[in-house]
């Protein structure tokens, strides 16, 4: 019954404690420190062997290659976090070096923000993004236009087709000061 007493101190931001909480919390952070760091070492040496085998994590990886979905399934490990693994490993060549650089980043939410800043950091201006979708969209277009196994005409999407380039060459023109040339 004591454990559920309510203390009487409260501290700057008028919260109230449990009485012996500090105990409490010396005994979690006893717990829960060794349990972080070993954390981020097993995460290091992941993201290292996967960067040994697959390459620099900025490397684009070889289209339709299922590597990273298998370890994502067969460890039940989320791509996005597999891909922070990488990152977190091309870091520093050791996590012991990485904590020397980084001696506030002490546990893997941490890093995930640290990884997060310096994407965000390396990241092109808005406008840069938008050009490169755009140009991997165009180029998917005309690659479907040469395809000679693709017939667009005399189907039912030629009503809905025809008029969205006619507005896509206007807007392309607009914005561009594109010419036609002959």
């Amino acid at each position: 019954m004591d454990q559920m007493k309510v203390s009487e101190s409260q501290n700057e931001t008028n919260q109230i404690h449990v009485a012996g909480e500090n105990e409490l919390l010396e005994k979690l952070t006893a717990s829960w420190k060794p349990f972080q760091r070993q954390g981020l070492e097993v995460r290091f040496k992941m993201g290292k062997l996967l960067n040994e085998k697959l390459g620099p994590p900025k490397a684009r990886q070889q289209h339709g290659l299922g590597t990273i979905k298998r370890i994502s399934e067969e460890l039940q490990i989320d791509k996005s976090d597999i891909s922070r693994l990488r990152r977190f490993a091309a870091q520093a060549d050791s996590l012991d070096e990485f904590c020397s650089l980084h001696p506030t980043v002490g546990s893997w939410t941490k890093v995930r923000n640290l990884l997060a800043e310096k994407n965000s950091e390396s990241t092109p201006p808005n406008d840069a993004k938008v050009s490169a979708g755009v140009l991997r969209s165009v180029n998917s277009m005309i690659e479907a236009f040469r395809r000679e196994d693709h017939q667009f005409s005399g189907s039912a999407s030629d009503e809905k087709l025809v008029p969205a380039l006619k507005e896509l060459f206007k807007l392309a023109q607009a914005k561009l000061d594109l010419k036609l040339e002959d």
